[in-house]
């Protein structure tokens, strides 16, 4: 792993920044705003987006992708689908899951990795949250406390306080919840030249690695934001563009090879693949998957 002392932001002594956390269901990141721009923190890869997956090991966690194939079914990922949820709530959606989701004594659900590793989907969250945390600690060379963080415009009470309480397992204060549209807007610097001070209404199309929500957002007089209404799928975004790709793999292989018969190495290493090809197609029009190496 490449380390991150070739990127830094200066901060004075005196200086107390804020931090934005996009925790995301397939993929989060860490922010900061400094001398009037947003600059994205990178992880340890140099990526300025973390997949918001976790992998357990037996001397510890590994955040934001497994450590080889043979950890892929101590992986725990969209663990934001769960988080603040019952689990009959949420029990039509474990069928999409390749990790064994349990249910505690109260009716949450809870993951369970192997014989030994349990957790909530809120500390799933709180390890993810506290990677991002020590990459910008290192960055930065601040500690990093206050905090902003995104959530769905869908998400009710019961999944907001358990994102805080995702953050303050992260050691975090969040200094406010603010929805994934209205940070979109406010992003892109809607209105930030406009020059104009009646009413407005803005579509917001969301397209992330596991959700597609729209919002209308109505941006008042004053410039505040408010969610007007919400819609969206909870199962459609990048993964499933990644679904796509690999279906197209394995049916290419079956008409070259009927016998084969992937195994779970084998489609691991293959989702890896097709995740590279979806990432560089979003650039070039052609992108070569060699599927007879993975055999």
């Amino acid at each position: 792993m490449a380390d991150l002392d070739d990127f830094s932001i200066y901060f004075e002594a005196n200086e107390t920044p804020v931090f934005g956390i996009d925790l995301g269901t397939t993929n989060s990141s860490i922010s900061v705003w400094k001398d009037g721009e947003v600059i994205t923190i990178p992880n340890k890869s140099k990526e300025k987006t973390t997949p918001s997956c976790v992998t357990f090991l037996d001397d510890g966690v590994l955040v934001g992708t497994t450590s080889g194939t043979n950890n892929h079914e101590h992986s725990i990922f969209d663990s934001k689908r769960l988080i603040g949820q019952t689990f009959d709530s949420v029990e039509s959606e474990i069928k999409y899951f390749p990790f064994h989701i349990t249910k505690d004594d109260i009716g949450r659900p809870k993951f369970k990795v192997g014989a030994k590793f349990e957790a909530y989907p809120e500390e799933i969250a709180a390890i993810v949250l506290t990677s991002l945390k020590k990459d910008a600690e290192h960055s930065t060379k601040k500690e990093v406390k206050n905090v902003v963080i995104t959530i769905p415009a869908y998400f009710n009470d019961t999944q907001r306080e358990a994102t805080q309480l995702a953050a303050r397992l992260a050691q975090l204060n969040v200094l406010r919840i603010i929805t994934e549209p209205v940070a979109a807007a406010v992003a892109f610097g809607y209105r930030k030249n406009a020059g104009k001070f009646e009413e407005e209404s803005i579509l917001v199309y969301d397209l992330g690695g596991g959700t597609f929500d729209v919002a209308i957002v109505s941006i008042d007089e004053t410039g505040m934001h408010h969610v007007r209404s919400t819609n969206g799928n909870t199962r459609l975004g990048g993964s499933k563009f990644l679904d796509k790709i690999i279906d197209f793999c394995l049916k290419r292989v079956e008409a070259m090879d009927i016998n084969h018969k992937f195994t779970d190495d084998e489609i691991c290493l293959l989702r890896i693949e097709c995740e590279k090809a979806k990432k560089a197609l979003s650039e070039r029009r052609s992108y070569k998957i060699m599927v007879h190496e993975m055999k």
